[in-house]
């Protein structure tokens, strides 16, 4: 009887010493969420402004969303950590917001945007009324100049341009494109929100961010002779 109360007792003891070196602490990331809020000068909630992320944490895809009529755009479920955002508007002059989003945190981050010409928000000279044709033959012409040119307007993921035309995409079938062998302009800060409300939307794309397309005619400084746009491609 002695020796299986003996037995017993080292199995106990083994099986403890066992256990006790298998444990171990798992830690565990929560998600996070970011409440963006954009202002413009006169402290009023801004519509349609663009909050993109420039650098994110390892893993995490790149974000972005337009405000709505609160001025807000909502990142829900992201990885914490440091985030390098940039946002803009038409009108208003694109601002930079570096922040590091905590662990199983809601963080509410304020944006004031200023307006990109205060004083007035329409040309002081009648412009020139130019065709893309003649854009192309002398571009140089019309540098520094204020046009008004026609033409089809697409924006989606890091694209904001005027194009010659549109084309059938490739991916998905029945989508639109800018045609890439014709002629693209980009347009800095976009269109105004209302002026893009109006046009088509192509919410099915390969990159997942939808697209705005129509023709429109746009009335700007012309700036050429440089390189634009997301990668420096226009």
């Amino acid at each position: 009887m002695s020796k299986k109360i003996l037995i017993l007792f080292l199995i106990a003891i083994i099986s403890g010493i066992f256990l006790t070196g298998c444990s171990k602490t798992t830690t565990v990331t929560v998600n996070t969420n970011l409440r963006v809020i954009v202002f413009g000068d006169a402290h009023q909630p801004l519509q349609g402004a663009k909050v993109v992320s420039n650098s994110q944490p390892n893993g995490q895809l790149k974000l972005t969303g337009l405000t709505d009529t609160d001025g807000i755009v909502w990142l829900q479920n992201i990885k914490p950590g440091d985030y390098n955002f940039y946002i803009n508007r038409f009108d208003y002059t694109q601002t930079q917001i570096l922040l590091t989003a905590t662990s199983g945190q809601t963080t509410e981050i304020p944006v004031h945007l200023v307006l990109t010409n205060p004083t007035s928000t329409t040309p002081t000279t009648t412009p020139s009324q130019v065709t893309f044709a003649q854009l192309t033959a002398a571009p140089a012409t019309y540098n520094n100049q204020i046009i008004a040119i026609e033409g089809f307007w697409f924006d989606g993921f890091e694209i904001e341009v005027l194009a010659e035309r549109l084309i059938p995409s490739d991916w998905p079938p029945g989508n639109l494109q800018p045609d890439w062998d014709g002629v693209r302009i980009w347009v800095t800060n976009g269109l105004p929100g209302d002026v893009n409300q109006q046009l088509y939307l192509q919410p099915n794309n390969s990159t997942g961010y939808p697209a705005h397309y129509g023709k429109v005619e746009i009335t700007s400084v012309l700036e050429y002779g440089g390189q634009y746009g997301h990668m420096n491609a226009y």
